[in-house]
C-alpha cells in the first residue's frame, strides 16, 4: 500500500454505507453528511475519504489539504490536475471538471492507489 505523508482531515457523517470506499473522492450531500462525489462539474468534492464508515451516521474522516493517497479510476501521469469520475475515483482532469488536487505519481490502471496532493478549496476551479 501506498504511504502519505500529512494531511488536515474533517470529520462528517456518512451518508451511506462508506466501507468499501476508502481512499475515494467525497462531497457533502446534505448537513454534515458525506457520499461518493459524481462526475460533474457541478458537484464539489470536499475531499478524500480516508477511514471506512459502515453505515449511515458514522463519522467518517475526509482529507481536505495536504497529501493523501487517491484510488485511481484511469491511468494517468504524475504532475497533472486531477478530477474524478462518478465512482469518486481519480482521474486526469479535462475541460469542464473540477480539479480536486495534483498526482505526486504515475496510475498505471483504474484501481491503482497512488499519492496526490490535495487542492485547498479557494484554489479549486475548472480546467
Amino acid at each position: 500500500m501506498v504511504a502519505a505523508g500529512q494531511n488536515l482531515c474533517i470529520a462528517l457523517e456518512a451518508a451511506a454505507d462508506l466501507s468499501l470506499h476508502q481512499f475515494t473522492v467525497m462531497r457533502v450531500v446534505s448537513t454534515n453528511a458525506i457520499n461518493i462525489a459524481s462526475h460533474n462539474a457541478v458537484t464539489r468534492a470536499i475531499g478524500v475519504l480516508q477511514d471506512t464508515p459502515n453505515a449511515v451516521g458514522r463519522m467518517g474522516r475526509v482529507a481536505v489539504a495536504g497529501e493523501t493517497v487517491v484510488k485511481a479510476g484511469a491511468a494517468f501521469s504524475a504532475g497533472v490536475p486531477l478530477s474524478h469520475n462518478s465512482s469518486g475515483r481519480a482521474i486526469a482532469a479535462t475541460s469542464g471538471l473540477c480539479i480536486i488536487g495534483t498526482s505526486l505519481e504515475v496510475a498505471a490502471a483504474d484501481g491503482d492507489f497512488v499519492r496526490m496532493l490535495l487542492a485547498t478549496t479557494t484554489a479549486l476551479g475548472q480546467v
